[in-house]
This record gives structure tokens, C-alpha cells and sequence, in this order.
């Protein structure tokens, strides 16, 4: 027992006082961390996700890349089924408005973009009982890609381009779909 009590007092108390007490701080904040999660999951889930489709929305438009590859549909899809659609609507709404804004490429498509995902969003509402991963690509091929599709068409952007990019966001949003949505509404206990 005195030489628990000695190592103790030795390595603890003396030599590595700062890293204890460094490490009990950094475990109350990792809990408290967790609590203030936990107790708030609904606007930290709407935040990290706003984020993640920020971040990848602002360097694609940055880069000039034309490949939609942000998440949007999954995260407000998954924001739509777990808490509704006011809180899915800014999740699909508001990263993307900003990024625009930040990239300094806000344009008239950016606000048809913008609503284009809030009618998908009411589609999916409107067929609650059919497979989700179905109906959200129907509704995204039918008003999001039909009306980008018309839209480059009537710039006079060449058809080529313009099937290539409707072929490649689709088939990544079918990916983002089958693969994340069920196990992600799992997570999060909602009903999909």
C-alpha cells in the first residue's frame, strides 16, 4: 500500500502535475462537449451539415468545377425525415446560398437552384409511405435536373455538356443515397 501511495505521490503530484491536470480538463470538456450534443443534437446535426455542404459547395464553385458534389439532398432528406421540413429547408437552403455569396457566383440560377430543392423537398413530403431513395431521385431528376436541363438549354450551353453534367450528379446523388441514407437515418432514430 505505501508503494501504490508513493508512485502515486511521486508521478502524479510532483513530476506530472500539469499533464493530470491538463488531462482531467480535457475529459470535462470532451463530457461536456458530449452533454451540450446530446441535449442540442437537432441544431448541432443542422450545423455540421450546413457546414460540410458549405465547405464542399465553396471549393467546387472556387474551383470551377461543375460536378455537383455536396450532399444536399442526403443531409436535408435526412434533416426532412428526422425533424421536419422548416429545419430541412434550411439545410438545403441556407449553405448553398452562402457559399454562392462567397464564391462571388450568386446568379439567377443560384436562387432557381435554391428552389428547385425546396419543391423537391415538398415531393418527397407529399409520398411519405413509397421508398425514399425512389422517390427522392424521381423528384430530384424531375424538378431539380429537368429545370437545370432547361435553363442550359435556353443559355445555349452545349447539350453535351449539359448531359454529362445531369448523368454525373445524378448517378453521385444515387450513390450518396444507397449508400448513407438508411444507415444514417438509423443513427439518428428517425423513420425512413
Amino acid at each position: 500500500m505505501k508503494k501504490i501511495k508513493n508512485i502515486f505521490s511521486k508521478y502524479i503530484f510532483k513530476k506530472d502535475r500539469i499533464n493530470f491536470f491538463l488531462l482531467i480538463n480535457i475529459t470535462l470538456v470532451l463530457l461536456l462537449t458530449l452533454f451540450v450534443f446530446f441535449k442540442f443534437r437537432k441544431i448541432w446535426l443542422i450545423i455540421i451539415f450546413s457546414a460540410i455542404i458549405f465547405l464542399i459547395r465553396l471549393r467546387r464553385k472556387m474551383f470551377g468545377i461543375h460536378l455537383t458534389l455536396e450532399p444536399v439532398i442526403l443531409f436535408s432528406v435526412l434533416i426532412l425525415k428526422t425533424y421536419g421540413l422548416r429545419y430541412a429547408v434550411i439545410v438545403a437552403v441556407f449553405p448553398l446560398f452562402l457559399s454562392d455569396i462567397a464564391s462571388g457566383r450568386f446568379a439567377m440560377d443560384s436562387i432557381i437552384s435554391l428552389l428547385t430543392k425546396i419543391i423537391v423537398l415538398y415531393a418527397i413530403m407529399f409520398f411519405p409511405s413509397y421508398n425514399l431513395v425512389i422517390v427522392t431521385m424521381i423528384s430530384y431528376i424531375l424538378f431539380n435536373e429537368g429545370i437545370g436541363t432547361l435553363l442550359a438549354l435556353y443559355s445555349s450551353v452545349p447539350m453535351d455538356q449539359v448531359l454529362t453534367q445531369v448523368m454525373t450528379s445524378t448517378v453521385i446523388r444515387l450513390v450518396y443515397l444507397n449508400i448513407f441514407l438508411y444507415p444514417l437515418c438509423g443513427l439518428l432514430g428517425s423513420i425512413c
